[in-house]
């Protein structure tokens, strides 16, 4: 829903617009890009998701845990230097696919999250398919960049360093499984113990608008004694490409 909804988003600043202004005897039609109204950059970063210090029940598969971020940054441009302060906002996805086909649940007796196969969550799935971890925030992205081009900022070589800060709005389990051989999808929605705040740094490096892109969450995954247990060091960490829309 919230890729959708990203996905979205992004084509609606793509997509042209038309501007109707009355000429002394006809009306002129203007065809403007969307983002033309806007000062800043939207990027959008796509790439994959790791985690450091994480227990056996978290080994991630490396094609199924992925990142997605899509921000707008307003530029300030500091006087004549190459050098570009970047304040901005948007949405961080993240998901993680567990290898062994753990997935998280809730203890009866304590009630604290814990790892459990999906096949004794689901006692009734003959083979499990798939089992993620999806965590969405809206963050608020701070970076200084450096352009080779200080007069043409979107062409030559770039590097930022950042940081950002994420408030969790969104957070939910999925297992894929079969049942008398049909394809079935489960979705538990819950915050599992996960860290409300988040707060980590970045780096970028790249040419005109591709680059590639290093985040390291500082903050845990989990709050302390509130996540399953063996996951209070559990830290993600990230890599991959970023580009410019504009």
């Amino acid at each position: 829903m919230m890729k959708k909804a990203c996905y979205t988003f992004l084509l609606l600043l793509i997509l042209p617009t038309y501007i109707f202004a009355q000429g002394k005897n006809k009306t002129i039609i203007r065809r403007k890009a969307a983002a033309g109204f806007l000062p800043g950059s939207l990027v959008a970063d796509f790439g994959f998701s790791f985690l450091t210090d994480k227990p056996d029940e978290m080994d991630l598969g490396f094609w199924g845990s992925k990142i997605f971020n899509t921000y707008y940054f307003y530029n300030i441009h500091l006087g004549q230097s190459n050098f570009t302060v970047r304040p901005g906002i948007g949405l961080g996805l993240e998901s993680y696919k567990f290898k062994n086909d753990f997935t998280l649940t809730r203890a009866n007796d304590t009630r604290k999250p814990m790892f459990e196969p999906a096949s004794k969550v689901f006692p009734q799935s003959k083979e499990i398919k798939k089992s993620k971890l999806y965590t969405n925030y809206v963050d608020f992205p701070l970076e200084v960049r450096f352009n080779s081009k200080r007069k043409n900022r979107k062409k030559g070589f770039f590097v930022a360093l950042g940081g950002k800060i994420g408030v969790l709005f969104n957070s939910h389990t999925k297992v894929i499984y079969r049942e008398d051989s049909q394809r079935k999808k489960t979705k538990v929605k819950e915050k599992f113990g996960l860290n409300p705040i988040r707060y980590g740094v970045y780096g970028k490096i790249g040419v005109g608008r591709l680059g590639l892109f290093y985040s390291h969450t500082l903050s845990t995954l989990f709050e302390k004694d509130k996540g399953p247990d063996k996951t209070t060091d559990t830290r993600p960490y990230s890599i991959g490409l970023s580009f410019a829309i504009f």
